[in-house]
């Protein structure tokens, strides 16, 4: 539907971030008047389908790559693709960021034309990152692959005071989204509402201390909530992908250490992100201690918003484990690595099976989940809307 929908695309402009940019600029010029405005620009990219100009796509890419090119690259394990396909996706990635940047730059230059600067508050900001290959990942996948790492959760936020309140300081501490609506308030000397929750940081701005001790990252569960409540209905909800069970873990991040805490029961990851950024070494039995006061400030955040009791108790007494039995009946096919690729359906099967042509498949066969985990715990099996290994199921 995208690609029909992109098919006659002739010029940058048609481009839906240059559509979205450009209507801010038209609100701009006309409501520049008004005393006080306040305007949301939700771009939406970058994000998949990471499909930039051709210019943009150049600065990044290889000029002998003849892959794919693979504008909605599957969420979980990565290695479905081949080194060179990932290179490209990321380099898709970036093309798709400086396009981005190019039209954000049109909406500021738009601010300074209307001499809009002396008393406007910019806030940039985005919700997550994504994952390109890191702890062997794609995407922002969910289930037992949904660990949220500093890739995912440590988004930028840039602050622009009319005042110059912070001018040219990166400030320490920690904060998050929630704390954007205080902090618009305080800026307009407008009184903060009791219920909520997030703090201004203008204070912290101001080398007044007020940070956060923890920042706390997790996914609002699709089986708990809104029109999602029913088995089988996650793909209702937005970014959803992964099992419908609580089996995420939730992340808590402080100035030294992140802990990916998962339900009792599943491995959790402690990290020392001053000494280790990249999340490389999981240290978590070396730090037992740290793991146990981190793990109690999830479930006192949890407890302090409402959570309901299916929420809090996978952290708590754990839930069942429900891994593949061995009989369970896939079919699939062997990649041009000779690993299997397994599907839940036949049907799914031979519609992946296809080359690149369209006219000929790759041989689809049956075999048992058990059988499948034998020949290689890499395998891939795609399930959920993600590809897992075998080993993870």
């Amino acid at each position: 539907m995208y690609l029909r929908n992109q098919g006659d695309l002739r010029h940058e402009r048609q481009y839906t971030i240059a559509r979205i940019a450009q209507s801010a600029i038209d609100w701009l010029e006309t409501n520049h008047n008004l005393d006080p405005f306040f305007l949301c620009v939700d771009m939406w990219d970058p994000h998949e389908p990471f499909d930039p100009p051709w210019y943009d796509h150049a600065l990044y890419s290889d000029p002998d790559y003849e892959g794919d090119r693979l504008i909605y690259p599957q969420y979980g394990r990565w290695d479905y693709m081949t080194p060179d396909e990932l290179a490209n996706v990321r380099a898709l990635y970036a093309g798709q960021v400086t396009l981005v940047d190019r039209w954000v730059g049109y909406i500021l230059d738009t601010v300074e034309k209307l001499n809009l600067l002396d008393d406007t508050l910019i806030i940039w900001t985005t919700d997550h990152g994504h994952l390109f290959g890191e702890h062997n990942l794609e995407g922002k996948p969910g289930g037992q692959l949904g660990n949220l790492y500093e890739v995912t959760t440590r988004i930028p936020l840039i602050v622009r005071h009319p005042e110059g309140v912070g001018r040219g300081s990166r400030v320490d501490g920690m904060a998050q989204p929630p704390d954007l609506l205080p902090t618009i308030l305080e800026a307009l000397d407008m009184p903060v509402p009791d219920q909520v929750t997030g703090r201004s940081l203008w204070p912290l701005v101001e080398g007044q201390g007020g940070a956060r001790k923890y920042a706390i990252s997790g996914r609002f569960p699709p089986v708990l909530g809104g029109a999602t409540h029913q088995p089988g209905m996650g793909h209702l909800f937005d970014g959803w992908a992964g099992s419908e069970r609580i089996v995420e873990a939730m992340t808590v991040t402080d100035d030294r250490w992140t802990l990916v805490a998962s339900p009792v029961g599943r491995k959790s990851e402690l990290y020392d992100i001053q000494a280790d950024p990249r999340q490389l070494r999981n240290v978590i039995s070396e730090h037992p201690e740290v793991e146990s006061e981190m793990r109690q400030a999830l479930l006192d955040f949890l407890k302090e918003h409402g959570a309901s009791e299916d929420r809090l108790q996978p952290f708590i007494d754990g839930m069942p484990d429900a891994p593949l039995e061995p009989g369970l009946q896939l079919w699939g096919f062997e990649d041009d690595r000779g690993r299997w690729i397994a599907f839940p359906t036949e049907e799914q099967a031979n519609a992946l099976a296809l080359d690149l042509d369209g006219d000929t498949t790759r041989k689809v066969a049956p075999i048992k989940f058990g059988d499948l985990l034998d020949h290689n715990p890499h395998s891939l099996v795609q399930a959920h809307g993600q590809y897992y290994w075998a080993e993870d199921l």
